[in-house]
């Protein structure tokens, strides 16, 4: 459906640049089209770091990418003294990259588990794979509906390897799928705790019947806020828009935005969470 979105929203004069897309996989399906179109965008999620070195001037990313969160999430996993690490991905755009990063990142301590099908029900063959190999912990590159069914089945087979996995799986919707399983899980993400703005969180608040605002929420609010900077300062044109967006340098509800020439944020900061008593606990930042 993306490609036939992206045609839509550039047909659209009154269109004049998009918060997004959300996930890598499209952005790398239809982002040469809004090249063409010169329509600006500002992604809030899609992390997988080569969507940055396509030369897409219109190209922007509100948060680091995969680049950063995978060795910061090998980090992790090192220093909670793991020594054989099971890496299994959805073969996702996102996912595998994400995965392959930490895999790198984890030199001889990783054990390479292949890819799922994210829409299987039975993860039997990675689940044998990662007890025949004696792990001691599983990374999985993916998002949460089948992060959720891994961890599950993992706890119903016995294995009591610690369960990782990056910002695709920090959705409540994985506490959701994986139940008591998930208990203990560790997270990383490259965006902002939800907390860590009290202005923008009591705002959000709000305006949303206390509800907290999701993950990705504040990146997707600072990328709507300079459209919006934008236009208050007389750019009506998506060339003029962009080239505003191009030269931004101000302070967001998550972190300074600024850009370099390929679109990356400037900040690097990967934080970790644990699903402690059925939800999702910050950690803090990993050093």
């Amino acid at each position: 459906q993306a490609p036939a979105l992206a045609d839509k929203a550039i047909a659209d004069p009154c269109v004049k640049g998009i918060v997004g897309p959300a996930f890598s996989g499209e952005s790398a399906a239809v982002n040469a089209k809004f090249e063409e179109a010169g329509l600006p965008l500002i992604t809030p999620s899609a992390t997988n770091p080569d969507l940055s070195k396509n030369g897409w001037d219109v190209f922007h990313r509100a948060l680091a990418g995969d680049d950063k969160q995978g060795p910061g999430a090998a980090a992790r996993i090192i220093a909670d003294g793991k020594t054989k690490v099971g890496v299994v991905d959805d073969n996702s755009e996102y996912g595998k990259g994400l995965a392959d990063i930490v895999q790198t990142s984890l030199g001889d301590k990783a054990v390479e588990l292949n890819s799922l099908d994210p829409e299987a029900s039975d993860y039997s063959a990675i689940i044998t794979a990662a007890k025949d190999a004696g792990v001691d912990a599983v990374f999985f590159g993916g998002y949460y509906a089948a992060a959720g069914k891994l961890v599950k089945q993992m706890a119903d087979a016995g294995v009591t390897a610690t369960f990782y996995s990056g910002d695709g799986t920090l959705d409540k919707g994985f506490i959701e799928a994986g139940g008591p399983a998930a208990e203990g899980a560790i997270l990383t993400c490259t965006c902002a705790p939800y907390d860590t703005n009290p202005e923008f969180l009591k705002a959000f608040q709000d305006a949303n019947n206390g509800e907290n605002p999701a993950t990705y929420a504040a990146e997707a609010y600072d990328a709507a806020s300079v459209f919006l900077a934008a236009m208050k300062d007389g750019k009506t044109s998506r060339a003029d828009i962009l080239a505003f967006i191009n030269s931004y340098d101000a302070a967001g509800v998550t972190k300074q935005l600024k850009w370099d020439e390929t679109g990356e944020v400037t900040g690097s900061a990967v934080y970790a969470y644990e699903i402690k008593d059925g939800a999702i606990a910050g950690i803090g930042l990993i050093k």
